[in-house]
């Protein structure tokens, strides 16, 4: 799943990545660390653990745009070097379909932590290939 979303994410939205700003291997190491504890456990246990109690309709719409809503906010309170991406419309559509695969993956699975995993995944593959530069 991870692949496949990131394939569609350069297709949408290619500069996304920078190949030529690619972290080293330390920093990379440290984005890594950080990066299972927030976002992907900390928003995956709000957005799926908490705001899905079960796959229906209704929750996972709530699960959705909450999820969505939450990047933006970020960008306005914390994560101010983020807000012209956080705030575009492609990426804002980028992470309703991350967040709609970490509900199946975490319904599929019945454990959070294959939603926590593809989560990290994303955020440090994109990372590593020259992205997301205002974490770390």
């Amino acid at each position: 799943m991870a692949i496949g979303f990131a394939l569609v994410a350069v297709t949408i939205k290619p500069d996304l990545i920078s190949l030529d700003q690619a972290p080293s291997l330390q920093e990379l190491a440290i984005v890594a660390l950080i990066a299972v504890f927030v976002p992907a456990f900390g928003e995956e246990l709000v957005f799926r653990g908490l705001l899905l109690p079960v796959i229906s309709p209704f929750w996972l719409t709530v699960s959705i745009t909450l999820f969505v809503a939450w990047h933006p906010l970020e960008s306005v309170t914390h994560l101010h070097n983020a807000k012209s991406l956080f705030t575009d419309l492609s990426f804002l559509f980028l992470v309703a379909v991350l967040g709609n695969l970490c509900a199946f993956a975490y319904h599929r699975s019945q454990s959070l932590w294959s939603a926590v995993y593809l989560h990290w995944l994303v955020v440090v593959g994109w990372r590593a290939a020259g992205g997301a530069r205002f974490v770390v």
